[in-house]
This record gives structure tokens, C-alpha cells and sequence, in this order.
């Protein structure tokens, strides 16, 4: 975990600005009243294939039920940070993220599909990897 936060903050302080595209139906910037939950899995990068077989296969169905509140679920990983890509030594991050409508769909969503999947998390991949969350509003550009 220390060697993470270590990562993390020499990427945070080498990054003037961060800025994640959503990608939004329609115009992006418009969408107000939408709000963005990320998790971002933070693993060693050989742990990547395994990482990737478990999140489609046990993770993603736990999280986004057919009748879920969740809309446009998705998985990106960081290609770069502040100019430079990550090199072998470096925790490979992959990021989960959902949009809803309300800011009580996300902290319900939370509380009901979060803790099993979170707990599996950490009973497989163990003190190798972490995790954190983000709960983010969407701003109109206007």
C-alpha cells in the first residue's frame, strides 16, 4: 500500500490538470444532474489478465443487474500520466466507472452491490492491491 500512495502522489504532483472524457449520449457538457462513481482497482501489472478474467466474470454481474440503477458501466486503464506511461515498477490502475441519475441511485448502489463485490476483491488479490472511490458530479460546460 505504501508503494501505491508513493505512485499516486508522484503522478498527482506531476499532473497539472487530469481530465477523463465520460462520453455522454448527445453533448457531454450538457449533461447536468448526472453523477460519475469510479473505483479505481489499483494491481500489479501481472496480475492484469487475472484481474480482467474476474471483473467480467464474477465482479460485473454482482455490480450491474439488468434491473440496476447504474447506466453506461465501463473499464479504462490510465495509458499515460502527466506525459509519461507507466513502466513495469509502477501499479497498473484500472478504473470502474457508472453513471447515475441521482446522487442517492450512487450511494445506494454503493451500499447494496459494493461491500460483496469489494470483499471478493480482497480475499483474491490480497495485500497486492487496493483500491479507492470517487463520486463525481457532472458540471455543465455552460
Amino acid at each position: 500500500m505504501f508503494f501505491i500512495i508513493l505512485f499516486w502522489r508522484r503522478v498527482c504532483e506531476s499532473m497539472p490538470f487530469f481530465y477523463v472524457q465520460a462520453g455522454f449520449a448527445g453533448n457531454l457538457f450538457k449533461s447536468e444532474n448526472m453523477y460519475i462513481y469510479n473505483i479505481t482497482f489499483v494491481i500489479a501489472p501481472y496480475m492484469k489478465e487475472n484481474f480482467l478474467g474476474w471483473i467480467r466474470t464474477e465482479a460485473l454481474p454482482l455490480l450491474f443487474p439488468s434491473e440496476g440503477s447504474a447506466c453506461n458501466p465501463r473499464l479504462q486503464t490510465v495509458v499515460e500520466a502527466g506525459g509519461e506511461k507507466p513502466g513495469p515498477e509502477h501499479g497498473l490502475s484500472i478504473a470502474l466507472q457508472a453513471e447515475f441519475y441521482t446522487e442517492k441511485e450512487a450511494h445506494d448502489w454503493h451500499d447494496i452491490r459494493l461491500p460483496e463485490v469489494l470483499g471478493r476483491f480482497n480475499a483474491k488479490f490480497g495485500p497486492h492491491a487496493a483500491f479507492f472511490i470517487t463520486l463525481m458530479e457532472v458540471l455543465s460546460y455552460e
